[in-house]
């Protein structure tokens, strides 16, 4: 593997490449996932996780308005009193109807392995009063994790700042690439001079070696002519 080949390999390791390749990766998932989650009607799960999107205020201040939120799958018998939970509703308001919720758990019954769970939003302005229809075990989704900030500043941007966002695509890609091809560049001018530095000490080594004279730089050059011409003056 020639030298410009192995810069370019390492080059296309960046730092910056890394982060756009993975931006972008993200997005695509996202995408899917969404289309996914649009066309079955249900929450899908990658090892055992799934995100969700809340489309209501009433998790605020916790969980604000369009944040993506990171749910673990669990079984009913893990729930406690306490966690926030998503749950597909059985609330027939068809606005609601079959889809989930994401709310925290007040209390738990269970008769007969069949648990049944009285939840409510932390927003007492928008949910003064527990759900009118409490979660059945069955329904469960998973136990909330963790809000996914990134994720949601990137949906946020794309809904809300469409151009911006398409211009930054537009950017960053422009930006790597012409950081990767100074940094290149750079490289190359430390391999040339490096090169040029050996070959010199090289010449140099072999002129020791066959005894010829090797002038210093503030030692002035001999020209034969005049060092003959000296010669004869003397004569």
């Amino acid at each position: 593997m020639t030298d410009e080949q192995t810069v370019k390999k390492k080059s296309k390791l960046t730092p910056g490449n890394i982060a756009y390749s993975v931006l972008i990766l993200l997005l695509v998932v996202l995408v899917l996932y969404l289309v996914f989650a649009r066309l079955t009607g249900k929450v899908p799960t990658f090892f055992g996780y799934s995100v969700v999107r809340i489309v209501t205020p009433s998790m605020d201040p916790k969980i604000p308005v369009g944040s993506f939120v990171l749910i673990k799958r669990i079984s009913p018998e893990e729930v406690k009193v306490g966690d926030i939970i998503t749950f597909y509703t059985d609330d027939p308001d068809p606005l609601v109807a079959g889809k989930t919720i994401t709310h925290r758990v007040l209390s738990i019954s269970e008769n007969n392995g069949q648990y049944v769970f009285e939840t409510k939003g932390d927003n007492t302005a928008t949910n003064p009063v527990p759900d009118a229809y409490p979660a059945r075990g069955e329904r469960l989704v998973g136990r909330y994790v963790a809000g996914m900030l990134p994720v949601t500043a990137v949906v946020t941007l794309f809904r809300e700042h469409l151009p911006v966002a398409i211009l930054m695509l537009l950017a960053i890609p422009a930006i790597v690439y012409t950081r990767i091809t100074i940094r290149r560049a750079l490289k190359k001018n430390e391999q040339r001079e490096e090169y040029i530095k050996r070959k010199v000490a090289e010449e140099l080594a072999r002129l020791q070696e066959s005894g010829a004279t090797i002038p210093t730089p503030d030692q002035p050059k001999t020209d034969p002519k005049d060092q003959t011409e000296r010669e004869n003056d003397d004569v």
